[in-house]
Order: C-alpha cells, then structure tokens, then sequence
C-alpha cells in the first residue's frame, strides 16, 4: 500500500515537472529526455537480476513492456501538446 502512495505522489511530481518544461522547451524533447530517463534507471536498477533465462522464459512480458513504453512515450507527447 504504502509503494502505491509513493507511485502516485512521483506520478504527480512527474506531471507538475513535466508540464513546467514543456513551457520552456520544446514539449518532445521535454518528453524525449523524461523517457529517457525513465528508461535508463529502471534498467540500471534491473540489469544485475537479468539472466538469460530470463528473455527465454518472459518473452512475452517483455514485448508487452516495450509496448506499454510506447503508449506512455506517446501519452506524455499528446499530453504536453495539450496544455498551455
């Protein structure tokens, strides 16, 4: 319960900082450098655990991740065009 509470208030955070740089910058490459970001430090966190079993036996959750990767990518993109 308590990492949903944590999930939601850096959800917002990311949404409060997110707009601020789409305001002065260019709102894709505000998005393009958060989803750089937001790649590059789960995969640091992630990279010691990786096996190679673990691309045999998870495929699928895998190219469902890169999915969920797009639609955010394109979320953030659509989002920040949005507002003011």
């Amino acid at each position: 319960m308590v990492y949903l509470f944590i999930a939601a208030i850096f959800y917002a955070a990311a949404l409060l900082f997110g707009t601020a740089a789409a305001r002065n910058v260019n709102s894709n490459l505000a998005v393009g450098i958060t989803n750089i970001l937001a790649m590059v430090i789960p995969l640091a966190v992630a990279f010691p655990y990786i096996k190679k079993e673990t691309f045999q036996h998870h495929r699928f959750g895998i190219i469902m991740a890169l999915c969920s990767g797009a639609c955010i990518a394109i979320f953030g993109m659509a989002l920040n065009k949005s507002l003011p």
